[in-house]
């Protein structure tokens, strides 16, 4: 299971952005925006031509921000450089949007070894300055930071082809409701250049008094470390940083053994949910909780060299960290099967030390039965007290024995009964994807790829001090009081010290409910109760239907991998990947460039067997390896189609991301964009609101021009509606119920 995490600072109505861009100009107007809902918290830097009179975004070179929040204070500071690409000295302007209710402690440029002070303008001056660069720059993208303060500074000189550095240091009450604490970043300038961010780092801590239960990021794949019951560290590093969403990052407090927060959502008349279900970190603080561990590995001829040592010293680490109560074997196979004894030891330190030397006593050597493997492991599992589970590896596919597919699927399914948890890893390019997946699916346990320069050790002891510290098992989720359907994962996994519960689901109405977390403890059934509200009225999390989108997504491609293109499940697809912008096999369109800028495409979709799309490569023509740290949309492999075995494990690969989504992924869609939960597409070089029925588009109830007198009026009179015109020149939204058109004006 890949679990990623995103942080981002929040305010129910605050948000940032990043900008970065170069040009040569003469005078140099620089803008670092900080907002609490969509500006920017790092620098942008805007160069006018004297030409033109136009402002250009120059380059931010580097962001940090660091974190402290304590109780439900944050304390953030941010540090910025940018770059002065001409070969001129340059007079810049610096502004910073602030956070609603923001408390500035420092803030200084450094110019020449000077510190240079800043001034604090209040709403109306700032929303001035916003107008004015907009009218400049001929770019409706700053637009959504109006209404908030800002700071200003002259700065002056900027020397010829030098990074000038800022830093600002705040302090902010945090957003809390229901129980559930928001810190924000805002990171969306890239709206405004349209560039990315060089680099960027993002360090926090989080520190209570109560203990720290569900940590959640909604928008990126962060790093969250468990240090103690009361306190985490949360971490986001990344170069060339593309994606304009906000850093949003939620933690929730509760005393109670297993912390249980329910986020709501309305989308019109659907209601959409998050649940988050978190155990404490020390849910048994006497002894840890005895499981039963049988590692499976191929030593089949294959595994030579390289592989078959770090498949042993993989399998040293686990045997090496087993505690005392523990009970384990080891299994290797390859045309026959291997164990360290005919029955599960107890992880003491004789049988540690002789299963050490079993380990060094293998070979790589033979072929590859692993339907025999499999169920020799699964029947010697029999203690109903303990955590059940099968940590198994493979290179290849069965060669020995039983080589169908579904029965070995069957043969596990069977001798697992359901309470056996395997853990399966493939190595290379060669295994059975489709195998793999199945295993995984019956036996509710994950599958992981370990592809061409992966350390396979290094996966495999990361994920086992994940599973290590098991507290609930067999867990059951029950909602009552309000109608829940449609719920993604709908088997949940066992809980471990350190992970949680993640569930995106749809309700109907709203309301009181009571939720029910249940599974067991050592043998023993818990149950774990809590009354949660479902909003009958659209609130501040706006992700979420999205977020569900795409699990259920994920779904609907892995039954058509597994059923056939069935019209219903294709229809399905297509109708939530266009309403929530979301690129599958049957909305690929969305990929193309536009002209408004234009992106790699990150996957290369062809046709097989007919119309069916699939995926033929995640990789460029020059690669050979998957990129598995970039997001790839989505996948369909056709029954039948003759996909050659790396089309498969990216098959594999991209639904899994899509069925465990936690955290919106980059879209790279030129004609696609999102503001809050409305979708803009590009049609005939307007972006339209998809909400608008078709039949009005050629009958707005409003005609504005781009960057008139009227136009200013009107988002001076609203704010929201400004948030709506930031996506272009020219567009069509539905706005209170009426179809409001802005014209795009000449240059």
């Amino acid at each position: 299971m890949q679990q990623r995490v995103s942080s981002r600072r929040l305010n129910p109505r605050g948000g940032s952005a990043m900008r970065d861009l170069s040009f040569p100009v003469v005078l140099l107007c620089v803008v670092i925006v900080f907002a609490s809902q969509s500006a920017f918290s790092e620098g942008l830097i805007f160069a006018t031509r004297p030409e033109t009179g136009v402002m250009q975004p120059l380059v931010t070179k580097t962001l940090k921000v660091t974190f402290e929040a304590t109780e439900s204070i944050a304390k953030t500071t941010v540090e910025q450089t940018f770059y002065n690409p001409t070969d001129r000295t340059l007079e810049g302007k610096l502004v910073f949007p602030l956070p609603r209710g923001a408390a500035v402690s420092s803030f200084a440029v450094w110019v020449e070894n000077t510190k240079v002070m800043a001034r604090v303008l209040p709403k109306k001056d700032a929303n001035k300055i916003y107008n004015d660069i907009v009218r400049k720059m001929r770019d409706p993208a700053l637009l959504q930071y109006l209404g908030r303060g800002m700071f200003e500074a002259r700065v002056y000189p900027i020397a010829p082809r030098s990074t000038k550095k800022i830093e600002l240091q705040y302090s902010c009450v945090l957003n809390t409701e229901a129980g559930v604490v928001e810190y924000v970043f805002p990171l969306s300038s890239f709206t405004v250049t349209h560039l990315p961010l060089m680099s960027f780092v993002l360090v926090g801590r989080i520190k209570s008094s109560n203990p720290l239960k569900n940590i959640y990021c909604a928008s990126h794949d962060v790093a969250i470390n468990r240090l103690s019951d009361t306190e985490a560290s949360v971490s986001l590093e990344c170069n060339d940083l593309k994606a304009g969403r906000d850093f949003r990052l939620f933690y929730t407090l509760s005393r109670d053994d297993v912390g249980i927060n329910v986020l709501s959502q309305k989308d019109g008349a659907d209601g959409y949910f998050l649940l988050l279900a978190s155990p404490r970190y020390a849910l048994n603080k006497k002894r840890r909780p005895p499981k039963e561990v049988i590692f499976v590995f191929d030593i089949s001829g294959s595994m030579q060299g390289n592989k078959i040592e770090q498949a042993r010293k993989a399998a040293k680490h686990i045997v090496s960290n087993l505690g005392k109560q523990d009970y384990f074997n080891l299994v290797a196979f390859n045309d026959q099967v291997r164990k360290f004894s005919s029955e599960q030891m107890r992880a003491t330190q004789p049988e540690v030390r002789e299963a050490m030397k079993f380990l060094d006593g293998l070979e790589a050597a033979g072929g590859t039965n692993i339907d025999r493997a499999l169920v020799e492991s699964l029947q010697m599992l029999h203690r109903n007290d303990m955590t059940r589970m099968v940590i198994f590896l493979t290179d290849g596919q069965p060669t020995v024995g039983e080589t169908d597919f579904q029965k070995i699927v069957d043969d596990v399914k069977r001798h697992g009964h359901g309470a056996a948890r395997v853990y399966c890893f493939g190595v290379g390019y060669d295994v059975g994807a489709d195998l793999l997946d199945g295993i995984a699916r019956v036996s509710h346990g994950t599958v992981s790829y370990v592809l061409k320069d992966d350390d396979l050790e290094r996966v495999i002891s990361s994920f086992y001090n994940k599973v290590a510290y098991p507290v609930l098992s067999d867990v059951r989720l029950d909602i009552a009081g309000v109608k829940t359907f449609e719920m993604y994962p709908s088997t949940l996994p066992d809980l471990f010290r350190g992970t949680q519960v993640v569930v995106f689901g749809r309700y109907a109405g709203g309301g009181r409910g009571e939720v029910t977390l249940s599974g067991r403890i050592e043998g023993e059934t818990r149950k774990f109760i809590r009354r949660v509200n479902f909003v009958r009225e659209p609130g501040q999390y706006d992700f979420i239907p999205r977020l569900w989108a795409l699990r259920r997504i994920g779904f609907l491609l892995d039954e058509i991998r597994r059923k056939g293109e069935v019209s219903e499940l294709v229809d399905e697809c297509v109708r939530l990947g266009t309403k929530y912008a979301i690129v599958t096999p049957y909305t690929s369109e969305l990929m193309s460039k536009d002209s408004e800028g234009s992106r790699p495409r990150p996957v290369w979709w062809a046709k097989q067997r007919g119309s069916i799309p699939t995926m033929r490569r995640l990789r460029p023509p020059d690669s050979t390896k998957l990129p598995k740290d970039a997001f790839v949309q989505a996948a369909s492999v056709a029954p039948g189609a003759t996909l050659d075995k790396k089309d498969k494990i990216a098959s594999s690969m991209v639904i899994h991301e899509l069925s465990m989504a936690t955290a919106e992924k980059p879209q790279y869609t030129g004609q696609r964009r999102l503001i809050g939960q409305k979708v803009f597409v590009l049609r005939n070089g307007c972006w339209t609101d998809t909400a608008i029925d078709r039949s009005l588009l050629s009958t707005p109830d409003r005609v504005v021009k781009c960057f008139s007198d009227a136009y200013f009026k009107m988002i001076r009179q609203d704010e929201e509606l400004a948030r709506y015109f930031s996506v272009g020149k020219c567009l069509m939204v539905l706005y209170k119920g009426k179809v409001i058109k802005v014209a795009a004006s000449a240059s």
